[in-house]
């Protein structure tokens, strides 16, 4: 196994938007960009977050195991970066990870923090039923990504309980995460969007003068996607 080499441009910062999907992360990754902070949003990889997803799912379960995650932060990244070197081949030309799999909540912040030390969380509260409802309407009009969409019909119940469960559970990793390394974590409800403030407060930078960018917004939304 070798050792981590501590030039490798991997370390440089990196700006990731941590919250689930239809949580305005596509307008946060436009605006790391507006702002300066980044250069290139990767944007949503469907084939590389299927090839990923078996292993995430296993690295987490991992991950979700440690008492101490900060030692497991700092020991762990050789061996992630050798199991998950496709991974880290794909985001390499890219700052700014908006979407899955990088983005989102697919991964344990915990790992990406080992894969990449540089990397700083944004975590976007919305409430809840309207984030069931913005859920909906985007697999059920995507039913190719989403083949499962048709149970928002036969047991939406089942539905609501699962978004709560993976909201429940995402969240809670980024807490902890949050825990270890607070200045690297911004936490913030979407309200919050109307502006730059908040995010420019985070990296102290200068609010630019233009409006906060809305992307990704569908007719059952109300807030930027």
């Amino acid at each position: 196994m070798s050792a981590i080499d501590t030039t490798d441009d991997l370390y440089r910062p990196v700006h990731i938007a941590a919250s689930p999907y239809k949580t305005a992360t596509s307008s946060i990754g436009r605006a790391l960009i507006a702002i300066g902070v980044g250069t290139s949003d990767m944007g949503f990889r469907g084939k590389l977050m299927k090839r990923v997803q078996p292993l995430a799912n296993r690295l987490n379960a991992e991950a979700e195991s440690v008492v101490d995650l900060k030692s497991w932060i700092g020991a762990s990244g050789p061996d992630l970066r050798e199991r998950l070197g496709f991974l880290l081949a794909e985001i390499r030309p890219h700052d700014v990870f908006s979407d899955a799999p990088y983005g989102h909540a697919h991964l344990h912040p915990a790992i990406r923090k080992a894969l990449s030390p540089g990397a700083r969380f944004i975590w976007v509260h919305r409430p809840f039923e309207d984030w069931v409802n913005s859920v909906r309407h985007w697999e059920v009009t995507h039913p190719d990504v989403y083949p499962k969409h048709g149970r928002w019909t036969t047991d939406p119940a089942s539905q609501i309980l699962r978004l709560r469960r993976l909201w429940d559970t995402h969240y809670a990793r980024f807490c902890h995460t949050a825990d270890l390394f607070p200045d690297d974590c911004l936490e913030l409800d979407i309200g919050a969007l109307d502006s730059y403030r908040a995010i420019c407060a985070f990296y102290r930078v200068p609010e630019p003068d233009t409006a906060f960018p809305k992307a990704n917004v569908t007719a059952t939304d109300r807030q930027p996607g």
